[in-house]
């Protein structure tokens, strides 16, 4: 089974040097850059319009979408495909550990088993088969004017973003995903306390979950992700990462 891995980061001189694939290398894995020379425009036309033309593209049997500027790969193909296979195979998408990034909610969108301890959405990876993320993305994109109309007290940056498209589109029974509540794809750390982790032999563990995730997500776009970001790049890959750049791609 072959897999197909897009990003997208700033990248003008096409250097390639981002964590993310300087991580997936040491697997002979890489990620195609979608938004090397691409001014940011918004999640919706720099993220997800840009992955959809991708999917269209590609022949492999399964695609992925890695965010780009603040991820950090723990295994190549080969782990990806075993941990997807492990959730169903079906579209999987991951899961904020502490909060839901927009506050207009007051109350949890998702219904979920008194079991689940984690139950929002981050979508710092989008993985499936072709057809089926295809059709995901499709539904997903083609939702922007409905719900721009239904909640018309929302900013755009809300109704356009990545994160907040899947989630109205998923309460409202549009799409079907897999939320990866245990982390064992992809874990975001934002607001996440320190001791929910812990790094070991180049390794980073989620002691919260039980799980060492494929994909490490320092999302946000504060100073203190960015100051995480670099520690555990430096933990995980050796190296300190001396620049974040987070104003034209994904969070």
């Amino acid at each position: 089974m072959v897999i197909d891995i897009c990003t997208t980061y700033y990248d003008p001189q096409h250097r390639n040097a981002n964590a993310l694939n300087a991580s997936l290398s040491r697997f002979g894995s890489s990620a195609k850059n979608l938004g090397a020379e691409m001014v940011f425009d918004g999640f919706l036309r720099t993220k997800l319009v840009p992955f959809r033309a991708f999917v269209a593209d590609s022949s492999s049997e399964v695609v992925a979408f890695i965010d780009g500027n603040d991820t950090i790969s723990q295994v190549g193909n080969k782990g990806l495909l075993s941990s997807w296979k492990a959730l169903g195979s079906g579209v999987v998408i991951g899961s904020e550990l502490v909060c839901w990034p927009h506050k207009f909610h007051e109350q949890p969108m998702i219904d979920r088993s008194p079991n689940e301890t984690f139950h929002f959405m981050d979508t710092g990876l989008i993985m499936g088969r072709r057809e089926a993320v295809l059709a995901v993305l499709d539904t997903v994109i083609a939702s922007v004017p409905h719900y721009r109309e239904k909640y018309p007290m929302l900013p755009q940056r809300i109704l356009e973003d990545d994160v907040g498209l899947f989630m109205l589109n998923y309460v409202d029974g549009n799409i079907s995903v897999t939320i990866d509540h245990k982390c064992s794809m992809i874990a975001p750390l934002r607001n996440v306390p320190d001791d929910w982790y812990e790094i070991s032999n180049h390794q980073l563990h989620m002691t919260k979950t039980g799980t060492t995730p494929n994909i490490v997500h320092c999302n946000g776009h504060r100073n203190v992700d960015a100051r995480r970001m670099k520690r555990i790049t430096e933990a995980l890959l050796g190296y300190r990462k001396t620049k974040i750049r987070k104003a034209n791609n994904v969070a």
